[in-house]
This record gives structure tokens, sequence and C-alpha cells, in this order.
């Protein structure tokens, strides 16, 4: 077969093709070719066969430099009606157009995926309100999600509902103008999709406090203007979480609490208060559970300490992070308290029980409480020499384990 022919088989193949798949334009191109190559080369006969299957017979479609009327045969091949008149392809007129119609669907392909892949977005995160200018803007050109919002943003249409979504905003903008009045830099404000990012890990950090104790908008709020990141509430929250569900010892909780004198939701605001800086949060609390650890124990062994007392032997870490040795420490104590003031009264001195618990814990003045001890045991034999139940060791420090 001449290679015309094949050509001219092959144009008429992906015209009906084209025809099948709804493609007009492109059925009309392959026509005309098929058209041309019969014309140019198979005579009259061969051009009369390929215009019995002009797609204007079965698809709506008539491009104007396309004709349905076969060419007479005056003239030759090449002559007259075969190339002339209406059977010229116009390539120009038909790429032209196809180039609109091409343009025209990726355009469209552009908006659809814009708006699919922002009405996701939109939804999820409860912003339906400025939908309406969110479209317009995708549909007049726009692509960037930081773009549409800074418009939508400034638009007195969607002003008051882009503020209702995202309140820290407005609150940055008021800061600016007064910012800038006074010559200072404008604060940074945050887009859509970092706004809702900081929202989700605030939220994230909040897991664990008792629901409804905080994260609410106006919380959210403060911190983003204020400028505290997620992973800062989160170790502010490690430490209401640690003062609310304290559990080691009772004792413990009831004294850190005391301490405090907060409850778990005065507590919850005080550690996320970012006026308060995070290292004097953490600080303070491991300070007040020393304290805590150190009047818990005391409490138990039936001690009462000043709270000097209690907080100056909270700063020994052996005992400020150990109950059991602090305990240990308070039940010696304890043994002896009653003897000591006893003794104290009989004698006419003066005596505390922060004065063995300074004897006994090698704190401050225990040097002058072991004197007085001892001048007290002396007194008490002279009293009832060979006869007393106080003997030389009843107020020694080996008795009660000093250190």
């Amino acid at each position: 077969m001449a290679a015309w022919r094949d050509r001219l088989n092959t144009a008429l193949g992906a015209m009906r093709q084209s025809q099948s798949d709804g493609n007009n334009a492109a059925a009309a191109a392959y026509y005309n070719a098929a058209l041309n190559t019969a014309s140019a080369r198979g005579g009259s006969q061969t051009v009369a066969a390929v215009q019995r299957q002009n797609p204007l017979m079965s698809v709506p479609y008539t491009p104007p430099s396309i004709s349905s009327t076969a060419p007479s045969d005056g003239g030759g091949n090449t002559g007259g009606g075969n190339t002339g008149g209406g059977n010229t392809f116009d390539y120009g007129s038909w790429r032209a157009e196809q180039d609109r119609i091409e343009a025209a669907q990726r355009e469209q392909q552009r908006i659809n995926q814009a708006l699919a892949a922002a009405k996701g977005f939109f939804e999820t995160y409860g912003m339906m309100g400025l939908w309406n200018g969110v479209e317009a803007l995708v549909r007049a050109g726009y692509n960037d999600a930081d773009t549409i919002s800074g418009i939508l943003s400034r638009d007195s249409k969607y002003q008051d509902e882009y503020f209702k979504r995202f309140p820290a905003v407005k609150v940055i903008r008021d800061i600016n103008k007064k910012r800038m009045a006074d010559g200072m830099p404008p604060m940074a404000e945050p887009s859509p999709a970092s706004y809702v990012a900081l929202e989700e890990g605030y939220r994230t950090a909040l897991v664990g406090l008792p629901k409804g104790l905080w994260g609410k908008s106006e919380d959210i709020t403060e911190w983003i203007v204020n400028e505290v990141s997620p992973d800062e509430v989160a170790s502010r929250v490690t430490t209401a979480k640690n003062y609310i569900y304290y559990s080691a010892n009772n004792s413990i909780k009831t004294e850190l609490r005391s301490i405090y004198g907060m409850t778990d939701e005065e507590m919850a605001a005080y550690v996320l208060d970012a006026d308060r800086a995070l290292d004097f949060i953490e600080r303070e609390y491991q300070t007040r559970l020393r304290q805590a650890t150190v009047g818990g124990a005391a409490a138990d062994s039936g001690i009462n300490i000043s709270d000097s007392m209690r907080d100056a032997l909270a700063g020994n870490e052996v005992y400020g992070q150990s109950y059991g040795n602090t305990l240990a420490g308070f039940n010696q104590v304890a043994e002896i308290a009653d003897t000591y003031e006893d003794l104290g009264r009989i004698s006419r001195m003066d005596t505390s029980t922060d004065e063995l618990v300074s004897d006994q814990f090698g704190l401050e003045g225990a040097a002058d409480v072991a004197t007085k001890k001892r001048r007290l045991a002396s007194q008490e034999r002279a009293r009832f020499t060979g006869t007393s139940a106080i003997t030389q060791y009843s107020l020694s420090p080996r008795a009660i384990g000093s250190q």
C-alpha cells in the first residue's frame, strides 16, 4: 500500500476516535488532513469517499473552513475544487481556537483544584463565613492562600467575619496602630494556616487538664498575642498537672495544697499566666514540693514545726527530696519532744520543738541546742541523783541520731 494511503487511513482512524471521545475540534482537524491527502494523491473518487465520512454528518461541529460539499472534478486533482475554496484547512484559525479552549480548560482545572483544596480547610476550621470571598478571588486568578486571606481581612464585606474567626489578628492590628504611631515596627500577624496550627498546638498541650479548665478562645487569643509557643504552654501544663494529680503521698499533697492555697482551677490559671516567667514557675514548684515533703513528714510524725524551720530543712538536698529520710528524723525528734519540754519547764528554760529539729538535722543553731540539752540533763541528775528516770543518755544526740 502506498504511503499516502497509510496517512489517509491513519487520519480517518484518528478522526473516528476523536469523534468517539467527543473532541469535535480534533475530529475536524483529522478530517481535513484526510481530505487534503485524498485531494492531493487519490483523485475525485477518494475525495468523495472521505467526504462521506465528514464529521459534519454525525457531530454538531461547523468550523468555517470545512466544506461538506464534494469538490468538482474540473481542473485536475490539484486544481479547482479539490484544493481550493472551502476544502482548504485554515490551521492558524483552528490552532488559535484550540489554544483558547485548552487555556480555558486549564483555568477551570486550576479553579476546581484550588476551590476543592480550600473548601476542605475552610469547612474543617469553621471559616465558611468567608467562603464567598474566597471563591470570588480564586476565580479572579488568586491561588496563594495568604494573599487571599490578606485581602479578605481588609475587605469591609468580610473583615468582621475574619476577626470573629481570628480574634488575635484584630488585637494585634490594634496594637500595631499604637506601635507604628510610636515609631516601632509592627508585630507579625499569623496567617489562617499558622493560626489554626497554633490552636491545635495549644489544645494538644492542654491534654490532661480537667475539661473546661483552660483553652477557651480568650486564652488562645492571649497566647497568640503574647507569642507564647505551644511548647511553653505544654511545659506550664506539666506543672499544673503535677499539682492537680500529685498522688505519691497524701500528706505531701495536703501540704502542697496548703502551701499554694489554690484550687485546681486557680493553679492552672496561675501557671498558664504568660506574665509569669516559665523558669520562675518551675523553680517555685520544685521549692514548694520540697517544703511539702518536709511538712508532710513532720505532720505524719506528730511534730509541729515553724514555716521557717520547714523551709530551712527543705533546702537540704537529702531531706527536701526524701520523705523517708525526713520522716525517720522526725520520728526520733518525737521520741524525746515531751521529755525535752518537761525538763525545760522544770528548769525554767524556754524550749521548742524547732530546737530539737535543728539538733536532729544539723541545722543552724544545732550546737547551742546540744549545749542546752546537756544542761537540762545535768540539772535533772542533780535533782534526782541516781534515782531519776532521766539518764545521761535520755537527751543525748545519739539517742535521736544527731547528724
